[in-house]
């Protein structure tokens, strides 16, 4: 008993000193999302117009359909080395003190290791998610909590030998 007492107040002085990289972290998804979400935005609003332009193409031989499509293709790829880098990197930042880069990039290398079973549970939570989302959303509180711990079990797995 007072072991587990004692690792807990451990994890959470770990967790007490790590929130600087932590406020990193989130600094650094907050402004790799907003870059992202600008670049789908733009895409919508008439970047589509400003890179016909900027490319020398005509306005009346270009198509919006073509750099849409060109723009989601590379917001997809650049999205989903993104998220693997962001999936254990708070957990790595928080319980291990590493600092936010080097977590992301070994995140990176966790999830890149063990693509099938990360691309299985990403298919299994984006199935899961739909019914979650119908009830206006309430299904979330459910949901959200289980992603969570099934994000902490291939943790666990990629990381400790044990």
């Amino acid at each position: 008993e007072a072991d587990r007492r004692g690792a807990r107040v451990d994890a959470a002085a770990r967790l007490h000193s790590a929130w600087p990289g932590l406020l990193q972290l989130g600094v650094i998804n907050a402004c790799v999302g907003l870059l992202l979400s600008l670049l789908v935005l733009g895409s919508m609003l008439g970047m589509d117009t400003w890179l016909a332009v900027y490319a020398g193409v005509g306005v009346e031989d270009f198509e919006a359909d073509e750099t849409f499509l060109r723009v989601a293709g590379w917001m997809l790829l650049l999205s989903v080395p993104w998220a693997l880098a962001s999936w254990f990197a708070a957990t790595l930042v928080g319980l291990h003190g590493l600092r936010p880069l080097d977590a992301m990039l070994l995140s990176l290398w966790g999830c890149w290791r063990n693509l099938l079973p990360v691309l299985c549970y990403v298919l299994i939570a984006l199935l899961l998610a739909i019914p979650a989302t119908l009830p206006m959303g309430l299904g979330w509180l459910i949901l959200g909590p289980v992603l969570m711990l099934g994000a902490y079990v291939p943790y666990r797995d990629i990381y400790f030998e044990d």
